[in-house]
């Protein structure tokens, strides 16, 4: 009986060799996806600050005080929470005094203020006095759905590279 088959040929090793290289670098570098992450977690963060936190995992943020909120609307009439100046906003939103660092498998994204951190911590339900008892509102509060869109991001563009991937250094003939 004969056999019908046929016969794949690697005809240069150190083009193949190459070519996993390639391939290797897209699974070791997502250099190329941090700036559509970026992108995307400060889309997130419009989001958070629109809503006065209502889009982050952790809710909305805690209404102000009393005295402060009369304060406020005297001094900045009709802005909303977390926001006076706007810098603390405009810093997780890619503004001044955002902040990245970034190297081929790590990525970090936040915002140079003094604030923010200050907001991270609910200081009343510790006892605390920093500073005059401050109610936690979270200004990085991402969801799982949030945390699965910025990897959503990354793996597109690792699907982006293997599909342009190609081994191109081999033969099928019939045998």
């Amino acid at each position: 009986m004969a056999r019908q088959m046929f016969t794949i040929v690697v005809e240069n090793q150190g083009a193949v060799i190459a070519s996993f290289t390639e391939l290797e670098k897209a699974v070791t570098d997502f250099s190329s996806a941090w700036p559509k992450v970026i992108a995307k977690f400060y889309e997130i963060e419009r989001e958070l600050f629109a809503s006065e936190g209502g889009s982050g995992a952790k809710g909305r943020w805690a209404s102000l005080t009393a005295k402060y909120s009369a304060w406020k609307a005297r001094k900045k009439p009709g802005a909303p929470i977390m926001t006076l100046s706007g810098d603390l906003a405009r810093s997780l939103t890619g503004g001044a005094g955002s902040i990245t660092r970034e190297d081929p498998m790590f990525l970090e994204v936040g915002a140079v203020s003094k604030y923010g951190k200050i907001h991270m911590h609910d200081w009343t339900a510790t006892g605390g006095t920093i500073p005059r008892l401050v109610a936690a509102r979270p200004v990085i509060s991402l969801t799982k759905e949030q945390q699965q869109e910025l990897i959503a991001v990354m793996l597109r563009e690792f699907a982006n590279k293997v599909r342009t991937w190609r081994l191109s250094t081999y033969t099928v003939r019939p045998s």
